[in-house]
C-alpha cells in the first residue's frame, strides 16, 4: 500500500499491483465441469521441477511451467482464452481488487 498526490493536491492512497507473467492455463465451462471458471498460472518455474501431471495439464495449451496455479471463477461472457496473457491493463482506475500475500512468518519477535 501507498499513496500519491492528485492534481488537487490530495493524498490519495492506492495499491501499486504487479502481475509476474499471469496468464490464463485452463478454462472450465459450465457443460463441461459445472462451473465457469478461469485457472491462472503466475510466475515461471523449472521444468525438472515440475510433476509428469502437471507437464500434461501445461502442455495441453502449450504454456510454460507456471510457478503458481489459482482458479477463479467468472461469468460467462468474461471467459478469456487459454493462453492469453493476462496484465494489469485489464483492471480499470477505480475497480475493487481483492489481494493475497504472504507475511514473513516472524513469530513472537514483536515490534521491529
Amino acid at each position: 500500500m501507498t499513496s500519491s498526490w492528485d492534481k488537487w493536491g490530495v493524498l490519495r492512497p492506492l495499491t501499486v499491483i504487479q502481475l509476474d507473467r499471469c496468464q490464463v492455463v485452463h478454462v472450465k465451462t459450465k457443460e463441461k465441469d459445472g462451473y465457469t471458471a478461469l485457472q491462472l498460472g503466475i510466475a515461471d518455474k523449472n521444468l525438472k521441477t515440475l510433476t509428469k501431471p502437471e507437464i500434461g495439464h501445461l502442455m495441453k495449451n502449450n504454456i510454460p511451467p507456471k510457478r503458481e496455479l489459482q482458479e477463479f471463477r467468472v461469468t460467462p461472457e468474461c471467459v478469456l482464452p487459454a493462453g492469453w496473457m493476462f496484465s494489469a491493463r485489464h483492471f480499470t482506475p477505480g475497480q475493487f481488487v481483492d489481494v493475497c500475500g504472504i507475511s514473513k512468518g516472524l513469530g513472537w519477535t514483536g515490534t521491529i
